[in-house]
């Protein structure tokens, strides 16, 4: 199962929000149980009780999202007109 990490919550005890891509559901994971170092963004696999880190995919997602960003905000600069 592949998750994205929403958000990380709590002093005590912190929790990781995640959001799974495979079906529309949200999970609250033990901060304790995934690796070192997870963040905001990060996407990890479940296998069983095993959680690990994927980076690859992680890079993938975050450049879709900047290609999307860039041209949400390229289409809607105000046009100069050329003189």
């Amino acid at each position: 199962m592949k998750l994205v990490v929403d958000r990380i919550e709590g002093d005590v005890t912190p929790i990781a929000v995640c959001c799974c891509l495979e079906i529309d559901e949200d999970f609250e994971i033990s901060l304790s149980e995934l690796p070192p170092g997870i963040k905001e963004g990060d996407v990890i696999t479940r296998e069983g009780n095993t959680y690990t880190y994927d980076e690859a995919l992680t890079k993938k997602r975050m450049a879709d999202i900047t290609a999307r960003m860039n041209r949400l905000f390229d289409n809607n600069r105000p046009q100069v007109p050329q003189c």
